[in-house]
């Protein structure tokens, strides 16, 4: 006899993000009344009672928008003005897409924040390792050292 198809299964529910961690120290926004308003309007996470490594995905995410959008020759107002536009616009979005409360915000927090933080605990290692700044400083120190000292000579 023929088999009996098996009856249509239904689909699994869409997958919701586990919401970020919440500082145990803080539990009540420390934004305005209105700005705390706001963000819960929009659907978004409150920073300031994210934990910290969630707040630090979050200002992960808005760093790595604020720097794509700097490498892009998109502005021509002058270096201060290119960096303050990047910042608003790159990091102001990246902030968003960081705060909201689903898969999109759950992705770019886990995604571009947490990248962003290992790689800049990564070069903070490495700067530890190498002394690159104080090598730096000195050799910088050293040359402006020479230069002075040609002048002088120049000068006499």
């Amino acid at each position: 006899p023929p088999s009996t198809p098996p009856p249509p299964s239904t689909p699994p529910p869409p997958s919701t993000p586990p919401p970020p961690r919440t500082s145990s120290a803080l539990t009540t926004s420390k934004l305005p009344a209105a700005v705390a308003a706001q963000l819960e309007e929009l659907d978004l996470y409150d920073p300031t009672t994210l934990a910290r490594d969630d707040r630090q995905e979050v200002l992960g995410t808005a760093a790595v928008g604020a720097l794509g959008l700097f490498l892009l020759p998109l502005f021509e107002v002058g270096l201060l003005g290119d960096v303050a536009l990047s910042v608003l616009l790159g990091g102001g979005a990246a902030s968003y897409v960081a705060l909201r409360k689903d898969e999109v915000g759950d992705g770019a927090r886990r995604l571009v924040g947490k990248t962003a933080v290992t790689a800049a605990d990564k070069a903070r290692e490495y700067e530890r390792e190498q002394q690159l700044t104080a090598k730096s400083a000195a050799k910088a120190k050293e040359v402006a050292s020479q230069a002075w000292e040609e002048l002088k000579k120049s000068l006499e």
